[in-house]
Formats: structure tokens, sequence, C-alpha cells
């Protein structure tokens, strides 16, 4: 029987309540799986993020929730990059950014691509 690894190098974070392991409709198998409790030492959330562009206009700020997984902020056509400011709860915590191939970015200076 081969496996292949489903998720790649990501991280889920569960901020109360109870740890479990979820599967539906699949046989799965899970090793070396380990848990830490999060702490204002330890908590990787992000408690805001500013989007600056380098030409165009940026929407104003929107409402930000730092525990949602998704976060979306509209320039105008016309931006070629943008930057992300990103405020972290925990100086310590580090943040990638990458496209859908792995490409991974810097996030002061992030391409932006009409209708990709």
């Amino acid at each position: 029987m081969s496996f292949k690894k489903l998720i790649k190098d990501k991280t889920l974070s569960f901020l109360r309540d109870t740890f479990g392991l979820l599967n539906w409709n699949s046989d799965m198998v899970f090793q070396n799986t380990k848990f830490a409790l999060l702490d204002d030492t330890t908590d990787p959330l992000i408690d805001n993020i500013t989007v600056r562009s380098d030409r165009g206009n940026v929407e104003k700020q929107g409402q930000f929730f730092s525990e949602e997984p998704l976060h979306i902020q509209y320039v105008s056509n016309d931006a070629s990059q943008v930057s992300l400011d990103i405020a972290k709860h925990n100086p310590a915590t580090t943040v990638t950014v990458e496209d859908k191939t792995g490409r991974v970015y810097d996030p002061s200076h992030l391409p932006v691509n009409v209708g990709s």
C-alpha cells in the first residue's frame, strides 16, 4: 500500500476546546503526531495585515479576523506589486507567502497578476 503526503508543510492551529484528527471517507495513517498548548509566547496568530501598492489604489482597510485562514484586499488593475505589513501577535512567528506552485515570495514585494 502506498501513501502520499496530502498536506505539504502546512500547520494548523486549534485555538480552543479539544485536539482531534478528522478524516472523512478515507483511510489514513497518523504518525509522530504531537501537539502543544499555545500561550502568549507561542501563539502564531496575526493581529493585522495592511496592504500597500506600488501604484494604483488599495481599497480601504477591510475587517481583519486573526482566526480566519483567508484575508481579501482589493487593489486597482494598474498595481504591479503589493507589500504586506504584517502585525504578528508573537514576534517569533514566521509568515511565508507562496503561490500555487510553491514559489515563496518576500511579503514586501508581491507581484500582482490580473486574473490569476
